[in-house]
Order: C-alpha cells, then sequence, then structure tokens
C-alpha cells in the first residue's frame, strides 16, 4: 500500500519508511558538524568543572555515562585529592 512519494517521484510504502534503519551521508555529517559545534560552546561557556559532570553524566568524549551518585563520589574523591 503506498504510502507517498520521495524526493524523486518514486511511490513509497510504509515498509520502505520504517525499514530504512541507515543514515544518509549528509545526515552522518550534518551530525558531527553540530556534535563539534556543541562541544566547542561547552568549552567556551562552562567551567572545566561542569564540563566534567556533563562528561560523566552523558558519557561524552568517550567516558561511560554515570549517574548522579557515582558523579558526586568521583567529585568528593577529586576533592580530597587536591586538599
Amino acid at each position: 500500500m503506498p504510502s507517498g512519494q520521495d524526493k524523486e517521484g518514486n511511490e513509497i510504502t510504509f515498509m520502505d519508511v520504517i525499514e530504512s534503519k541507515e543514515r544518509s551521508i549528509e545526515d552522518t555529517l550534518d551530525l558531527k558538524f553540530k556534535i563539534k559545534k556543541l562541544y566547542q560552546k561547552i568549552s567556551e561557556v562552562l567551567q572545566d568543572r561542569e564540563k566534567l559532570i556533563l562528561e560523566l553524566r552523558f558519557g561524552l568524549n568517550g567516558k561511560e555515562p554515570k549517574t548522579q551518585n557515582e558523579i558526586a563520589k568521583e567529585l568528593r574523591y577529586l576533592t580530597i585529592l587536591r586538599i
């Protein structure tokens, strides 16, 4: 059962839409560009501690995401080391 047309005017079905799991090259590059801009903005705006908290919480820069409790323990430990 057709559900519409693609950019070239070809008929597409609902199954065509839901089976397409891969991103286009344009979408992938756009996402990478937006991520890079986000990291730049984070570096410009946030202090080091704030950046670290975001990295730990959301698993940025290759880190594993952590819970708020795990982050609090890690930050307490880092604070003790600086004393």
